[in-house]
């Protein structure tokens, strides 16, 4: 099936994941932040991101710039925990930023497989989801 790319700096939560994704006959493939992250998109040919936002050290907000820079049509899947902080939306910035859909966690991880299918699909446009 598909090589996914997970970036987030929760090592069990990343571990879930992936193995939702394994299950579902895609590779995957991990990093811990956004640093790491364009790392393993030089190495690997990804078919899709998913990446948290609220990371530290290049965050997810400045893996999408890059990625929209040199991977202007990979998929990217923008997820967050820390989505309502007052007015601020983590998620909108991601999307107004190129991320394809959004994902606000905690999610169920069938909606999360669902979902990254969708994004392999290409109808990103059509499910620009807020959990």
């Amino acid at each position: 099936m598909a090589t996914i790319l997970i970036v987030d700096d929760n090592a069990p939560f990343r571990v879930t994941l992936r193995t939702a994704l394994e299950r579902s006959g895609h590779s995957v493939v991990e990093a811990e932040n956004g640093q790491v992250a364009v790392q393993r998109v030089a190495e690997n040919s990804v078919d899709a991101v998913v990446t948290d936002i609220l990371m530290p050290s290049f965050d997810g907000i400045e893996l999408i710039r890059h990625l929209r820079r040199d991977n202007i049509g990979l998929p990217i899947l923008a997820m967050s925990g820390g989505v309502r902080t007052g007015s601020y939306d983590a998620l909108d910035p991601a999307l107004k930023l190129g991320a394809t859909a959004a994902i606000a966690k905690p999610f169920r991880i069938a909606e999360f497989v669902a979902l990254v299918g969708q994004l392999l699909a290409g109808k990103g446009d059509e499910i620009r989801d807020r959990g």
